[in-house]
């Protein structure tokens, strides 16, 4: 499978890896299993490590799709790692269908995994470890 995702609970993330050829089929079966886990928590972060996604096959609509309906709740960040310039035009179409909708939760848009995983490390507004 093109598509594959970790909850990690101690972390409060949920890691989803991106590699080679990815189907619309591969982006709603793998969207459909991740809801549907037990563990799955919808105050978690998410890392989507896109670094080794090469194409898409069929409609980026399924982006849209999912990006226009939010399954994390207010607060939570996104962090959309990119490899090349197919990943980044993805992510890039994710995080604006995300934006015009007004969804309450972040979504930025990395080169660089060890940057994303410092931003989802940060301190936010309103935690205790950041007053």
């Amino acid at each position: 499978m093109t598509l594959s995702y970790k909850i990690d609970p101690m972390r409060r993330l949920i890691t989803l890896t991106v590699a080679g050829v990815v189907t619309e089929h591969d982006i709603r079966t793998t969207d459909r299993a991740l809801l549907s886990e037990p563990g799955y928590d919808r105050d978690f972060d998410h890392l989507v490590d896109g670094r080794e996604g090469r194409r898409l096959i069929g409609s980026a609509d399924v982006l849209r799709e999912l990006a226009a309906r939010s399954s994390v709740n207010a607060g939570v960040r996104r962090a959309l790692v990119t490899g090349n310039l197919l990943t980044y035009g993805l992510a890039r179409l994710f995080q604006a269908a995300h934006d015009a909708h007004g969804l309450p939760d972040e979504v930025r848009i990395f080169r660089n995994i060890d940057e994303a995983r410092a931003w989802l490390a940060a301190p936010r507004a309103g935690d205790r470890k950041s007053a």
